[in-house]
């Protein structure tokens, strides 16, 4: 028998557009932005494709971000984020 073992997943969110402000790395799907809720405007994916969302618990306008890409901003969800989960 064999074992699983998850596909690693990552991103990386950030504050501010082009990659700057505070940044938040995420490993799991996460509900709710905590203090980021409102506050991504650029994203890097390193592992894994996600969905962004606009409301907590992945509801609202949905933004797929694919794996290796980067986002410099995120057009109809700057500053408007609050969940994100792994696809």
């Amino acid at each position: 028998m064999a074992n699983w073992c998850p596909t690693p997943a990552k991103v990386t969110l950030y504050e501010k557009e082009c990659f700057t402000g505070c940044s938040l790395t995420v490993t799991n799907d996460m509900p709710g932005l905590g203090a980021f809720d409102n506050r991504v405007s650029s994203a890097v994916v390193h592992e894994g494709d996600w969905a962004l969302y606009s409301e907590v618990k992945y509801s609202g306008k949905r933004m797929i971000l694919s794996e290796g890409q980067c986002y410099s901003s995120l057009p109809g969800l700057n500053n408007t984020a609050s969940s994100i989960n792994r696809i």
